[in-house]
């Protein structure tokens, strides 16, 4: 957490923090242009990866605190989600 501290100040680093993969921040300029995230699915996935505190609990949360953290409606996130399980990069949980 001294890291986090030295970078980002106390106030960020008590707030909590996410690790996301470079493979992840980088992985559109790797894929075709019809194969690429738009901002708003990326901005989903890393709301989802900052909702996944734990390996064996996978984050569920809501459509609306989705929306809320990214800034978007209800709607765009369930398209975003939508596409995001069509291209299999994630996977819905029932």
């Amino acid at each position: 957490m001294s890291d986090v501290v030295a970078k980002w100040g106390k106030a960020v680093a008590e707030r909590g923090f996410a690790q996301i993969p470079t493979y992840l921040l980088n992985l559109n300029r790797f894929l075709d242009k019809e194969n690429r995230l738009s901002p708003t699915e990326l901005l989903v996935v890393f709301q989802l990866v900052g909702s996944w505190w734990k390996t064996d609990e996978k984050p569920f949360p809501a459509m609306t605190t989705l929306a809320n953290r990214c800034g978007v409606s209800s709607r765009q996130v369930q398209r975003a989600i939508n596409h995001l399980v069509e291209m299999k990069l994630i996977e819905r949980i029932t």
